[in-house]
């Protein structure tokens, strides 16, 4: 069935739509896709800040699936957002959302490689479409990188943050790419209270992970670094998706009064409050890393198989242990790291 969209895609693009750009003082609609999980959702928020100090009276959608919703859905420079979910109904619904919202602009932040994202945009009609290319991906897909007018280059060892605004700053969208961007999410400030009274003031947030097996450090490993914060009179708040209770149900740990489950009990708002407030996150190459990303908490973050330069939390709170694999990250490593940001 994807080979077909493709085919009719291609020849659509082929015989009926005509790229041409349009001068930077006409934008008025863009439309930004943000198609993938919700650290990727979270790494395109500067952009939208950004477009918008640029020119004020731009109009800007989002298109997002109903993972990363949160990130957008209280967001004050979106004028409209659109989403979708796996359902076949969701998708078309959001097509022809798409189709109706005539953007001149579309913009396929990091990554926009999938079938439904080149549907979304063949259905923008927009004049100028801009994205990442299609090289040095980890994934096989279909190229549809015809599609689109201009293509950025896949450099990874630049930040995701810094080419998704190599890509707005490629149609004009903003006048130059700062190294100041921050990544945010905004919430309902009435939802965001969180009663905090049971925990005390120095605990330590740590996040198991259930990403890719080859971003997961060892359990065993885990469990030995928090038997060891809690011998240092540390309380343990274990964050987290519904997904990743069996984890938590393998670690070996000594006390189990000083652990705090949170697995699959925390909004996106209630763990952004939770983060904030922590002392220090422990941490694989997760979306909950970027999400602390947007807090003041201080992040340890444990890299194997994926590029830390290129999907990295994007703060300077942030420390990463990166290496050819997880597996080869010591525990004694991460304990003397976590004992330098706990004593600072």
């Amino acid at each position: 069935m994807r080979h077909i969209i493709y085919l009719i895609i291609k020849s659509f693009s082929i015989f009926f739509l005509r790229k041409h750009k349009i001068s930077d003082d006409l934008y008025s609609r863009v439309l930004v896709l943000c198609g993938a999980g919700i650290g990727d959702a979270i790494m395109a928020t500067p952009i939208i800040r950004a477009i918008k100090k640029n020119n004020k009276k731009i109009k800007i959608t989002i298109v997002s699936n109903n993972a990363n919703v949160d990130v957008f859905k209280f967001n004050p420079y979106i004028s409209k957002h659109i989403v979708y979910s796996n359902s076949y109904y969701s998708r078309l619904k959001a097509c022809l959302s798409v189709l109706c919202n005539r953007c001149d602009v579309f913009i396929g932040t990091q990554p926009s490689n999938t079938t439904l994202h080149a549907i979304f945009a063949f259905m923008s009609l927009a004049k100028t479409k801009a994205k990442v290319n299609k090289e040095n991906i980890d994934y096989a897909y279909l190229d549809y990188d015809f599609l689109y007018d201009i293509l950025i280059s896949n450099n990874k060892k630049r930040h995701r943050v810094q080419l998704n605004a190599d890509i707005v700053h490629s149609v004009n969208l903003i006048t130059h790419v700062s190294s100041n961007m921050k990544c945010e999410i905004f919430f309902n400030e009435k939802k965001k209270q969180v009663n905090l009274y049971p925990f005390k003031i120095n605990y330590v947030c740590v996040h198991l992970g259930i990403g890719r097996k080859q971003k997961i450090w060892p359990i065993e490993n885990y469990s030995k670094v928090i038997n060891y914060l809690i011998d240092k009179n540390k309380t343990i708040v274990i964050v987290g998706g519904n997904e990743e209770r069996n984890l938590i149900s393998k670690m070996k740990i000594n006390n189990y009064m000083k652990i705090v489950n949170l697995i699959g009990k925390l909004k996106l708002n209630e763990l952004h409050v939770f983060l904030q407030h922590g002392a220090l996150l422990l941490t694989n190459d997760t979306g909950v890393m970027h999400v602390a990303a947007t807090t003041k908490i201080k992040i340890l973050s444990l890299f194997g198989s994926t590029n830390p330069l290129h999907i990295g939390p994007y703060t300077d709170k942030a420390i990463v242990i990166a290496k050819n694999s997880i597996n080869d990250i010591l525990v004694e490593e991460v304990i003397n790291i976590i004992d330098e940001i706990l004593s600072e």
